[in-house]
């Protein structure tokens, strides 16, 4: 905080007649209300994020389940075979 407070208090004192114990002072109160709603703004975007990683993950592996199931097919189709078994859930056949 020090060196924010350096700095805010140079460029402050241009202007105004602002004590370094008063820019600490502004800095420290910013930071207490800011830092409570950084932190509550990423846990939110953390939350959505895993949200929607989750769902994506579950569309990939219904997409791959249906593409085993696809290729099995037209494999056995080529090779003169009757329709095949869809794999499994752990995808093994």
């Amino acid at each position: 905080m020090t060196a924010l407070a350096d700095r805010l208090h140079a460029f402050f004192g241009r202007f105004t007649s602002a004590t370094h114990k008063d820019v600490e002072g502004l800095v420290a109160a910013i930071e207490q209300h800011l830092v409570p709603v950084i932190r509550g703004a990423v846990h939110d975007a953390l939350t959505t994020v895993e949200a929607d990683g989750k769902s994506l993950l579950d569309q990939l592996k219904a997409d791959e389940t249906k593409l085993a199931t696809a290729v099995a097919a037209e494999v056995a189709k080529l090779l003169g075979h009757g329709p095949v078994e869809p794999p499994t859930a752990g995808g093994a056949a």
